[in-house]
C-alpha cells in the first residue's frame, strides 16, 4: 500500500476516463475564459495544472516546474507564444546536443526545421 497520497497518485496508470493522470500541464493563456475551459478539461482528464497569463509568468513557472505538457496561446500581451515555443525547442536541443555523441549533434537543426515546417503548414 502506498505511504502517501502522492505515492498513490503516481502509481495509478492513466485510464480512458483520465488519460492525463499524473501529468502536469502548463497553460499559457491570457484569456480567463479560455484558461478556465482548458483547466476544466485538464482536471477532468486527471492532470495537475499550472497557469500563466504572459510570457514573463510562463518563464517564472518554467524555472520552478517541469510540466509534461505545455499549451501556449500565440497572441499574448507581452509577445508571441511562438517565441516561447522556439526558446523551449532550442533549450531542449542544446541539452541533448551537449550530452550526445557526434551523430546526434544535428538534433537542434532537425527540431528547428520541423518547428518551422509545422508553423507554416
Amino acid at each position: 500500500m502506498p505511504e502517501s497520497l502522492e505515492d498513490f497518485l503516481m502509481t495509478r496508470p492513466p485510464t480512458a476516463e483520465r488519460p492525463l493522470l499524473g501529468q502536469t500541464v502548463l497553460v499559457v493563456e491570457d484569456s480567463r475564459f479560455a484558461c478556465e475551459a482548458l483547466r476544466m478539461i485538464c482536471q477532468r482528464s486527471g492532470a495537475r495544472i499550472r497557469r500563466a497569463d504572459s510570457l514573463k509568468s510562463a518563464a517564472r513557472h518554467l524555472r520552478t516546474y517541469r510540466p509534461g505538457i505545455i499549451l501556449i496561446d500565440v497572441g499574448l500581451p507581452d509577445g508571441s507564444g511562438l517565441d516561447l515555443v522556439r526558446d523551449l525547442s532550442a533549450n531542449e536541443a542544446r541539452k541533448v546536443e551537449d550530452a550526445s555523441p557526434p551523430n546526434l549533434r544535428n538534433l537542434r537543426a532537425a527540431v528547428d526545421q520541423r518547428l518551422s515546417t509545422e508553423l507554416t503548414v
